[in-house]
């Protein structure tokens, strides 16, 4: 059914010298630019005779639905259902930047700020917005046709080098966790280690200093709703974060690190999670509380 409406848009547009697409906007047939308009499925329009004005809002000609059923014996209902049906394969193709080819006229495109354009499909480009049909025309006659393909290599190798570049920094992030991480325990284990023997002479006149008093605590992250806490909790498991959580109310969730060192650490333990975490984090003695 696709190829007879192709048929039925293309032989409307050439009669009646416009095509209204819902969601996309209007194509115009100017007939003075060629001898005559185009009689088989299989002839183009003359180049440079289609325009296109950009118009989400347009609904179906009336008089194209009435041909159709006139044509096909179906009733409007059906016929619209078809039309909507046809163009909505359209509107998923040019929803992920690809072009949607209306066979016999040309090819309708969104860009990356959603913006429609149309190519005539003689590879001529017409006018769109507020450009010119005169300039159009002139581009035409200069042969110069919109490089979609090269947009979508140019498109596909962008994304890639985005996935790459995120990637990397995960690794990253992972690696300078491993060094933070090897460094505290280091801390920790020289402020829990025992003092080491003296000379008994020495200790005659030395008094031996008391090892450092570590104490509890915990450095928050963040407070967050659940569906929120629940994704960053497992996120910061994965990269091979010692990550708490814990609620009151099962609404807000309080994702911490817990540590255990001299007091007099805090803030150093502090400022290098807020570094590393690139967000404001704070203390707290008791943070199941």
């Amino acid at each position: 059914m696709s190829s007879r409406i192709t048929q039925f848009l293309r032989s409307f547009l050439a009669d009646q010298g416009s095509l209204s697409l819902p969601g996309f906007g209007v194509i115009h047939f100017d007939g003075s630019l060629g001898d005559e308009a185009p009689a088989e499925a299989g002839e183009g329009f003359p180049p440079g005779s289609l325009s296109f004005r950009p118009d989400a809002g347009v609904a179906w000609d009336e008089d194209l639905i009435q041909r159709i059923a006139a044509e096909t014996g179906k009733m409007r209902t059906l016929v619209v259902s078809d039309l909507d049906s046809y163009l909505q394969f359209g509107h998923e193709l040019t929803n992920i930047s690809k072009p949607f080819h209306i066979e016999g006229i040309g090819w309708v495109q969104k860009d990356h700020r959603n913006e429609v354009s149309f190519m005539q499909e003689d590879s001529a480009s017409v006018t769109s917005g507020s450009r010119s049909r005169k300039a159009s025309s002139k581009e035409d006659r200069n042969g110069i046709p919109i490089p979609w393909r090269a947009i979508s290599i140019g498109a596909g190798l962008t994304l890639l080098a985005v996935g790459a570049y995120w990637a990397i920094s995960r690794l990253d992030v992972a690696g300078s966790f491993a060094k933070w991480r090897a460094s505290r325990r280091a801390a920790d284990s020289a402020a829990t280690a025992p003092a080491p023997s003296v000379d008994t002479a020495k200790q005659v006149n030395t008094a031996p200093s008391p090892p450092p008093v570590t104490y509890p605590f915990s450095v928050v992250l963040e407070i967050s709703p659940r569906e929120r806490a629940l994704k960053r909790y497992a996120d910061l498991k994965e990269w091979g974060h010692d990550i708490r959580m814990t609620t009151k109310d099962s609404v807000r969730f309080k994702l911490y690190i817990p540590i255990q060192a001299p007091l007099s650490d805090t803030a150093r333990h502090r400022d290098s999670l807020r570094i590393f975490f690139n967000r404001r984090v704070w203390i707290e003695t008791h943070p199941d509380e």
